[in-house]
């Protein structure tokens, strides 16, 4: 009888500590890490809130980039938790940026959710910097051909008038124009029409001209071309329309480095 007393005792004991030892030993099973309802929110010119639930407790990390390219920037937190929210700052108006979101576990589980998109607000009434005149802009479903020092805004008003002129739309900018003035009346609406002044015209015999306020001034080499601020992309083929504009003032003096005439 003693003896069936000790044995069971003793598979008493073993049963407590097997028991023990079970709830001592740390939940190690690999937990899928669902995420979902991903929203931006209160988006500005510079900054927006990137949000996302967790299936688990997890912390948070979002990757961020523009669209258009450039190094991949992050921010983390390290709070682990179902509800994620994280503040992304320093980031360029009007522009796109593809992000991801992150969510991993103490035991190195984690899900993500990539390739998603938003654009930072534009930065309306201010002054568009550094855009020479003969620059050539859409603002909405209108492309401008834009005269940087009067902030004129010279719209085109067909496809046929754009491409008659010469302009191609692979250097058309986007770009927000609220701070540019409307042209007036000035507005281009015949292939056969002189360019507006500040454009950069080349005659069929190679020769280069400026077209300013009181004509078609001659530019007498790519240096002085460059200098005032000229681009080959900007140069379109004179028409008869500019000729006729040039032979009313042929004498006019050939363009300098720093031409005070042009716009």
């Amino acid at each position: 009888m003693k003896v069936r007393y000790v044995q069971n005792l003793f598979f008493q004991c073993l049963l407590a500590v097997l028991l023990v030892g079970s709830f001592a030993i740390p939940f190690t099973a690999q937990a899928v890490v669902l995420l979902g309802k991903v929203t931006v929110t209160s988006v500005t010119e510079t900054s927006a809130v990137v949000a996302w639930e967790s299936s688990v407790p997890g912390d948070s990390w979002v990757g961020y980039r523009p669209e258009a390219g450039g190094p991949q920037l992050s921010v983390a937190s390290l709070t682990s938790k179902t509800q994620h929210s994280l503040t992304l700052k320093g980031l360029a108006p009007g522009t796109t940026y593809v992000y991801e979101v992150n969510t991993a576990t103490i035991y190195n589980d984690g899900g993500y959710i990539a390739g998603l998109k938003f654009t930072t607000k534009s930065a309306l009434g201010t002054v568009i910097p550094a855009q020479p005149t003969g620059t050539l802009a859409q603002d909405g479903g209108t492309i401008y051909f834009l005269m940087a020092k009067d902030k004129i805004k010279v719209p085109f008003t067909s496809m046929a008038a754009f491409t008659g002129l010469g302009y191609n739309l692979k250097n058309v900018k986007k770009l927000n124009l609220s701070s540019y003035a409307l042209a007036g009346s000035y507005v281009l609406s015949s292939a056969t029409q002189e360019h507006p002044w500040g454009s950069w015209l080349k005659w069929k015999d190679g020769t280069l001209y400026y077209s300013g306020v009181d004509g078609l001034i001659g530019v007498p080499s790519m240096e002085v071309f460059t200098a005032n601020g000229g681009k080959p992309e900007m140069i379109v083929p004179l028409n008869a329309a500019d000729d006729a504009v040039w032979a009313k003032n042929p004498k006019l003096p050939v363009l300098q480095v720093g031409d005070s005439r042009v716009l």
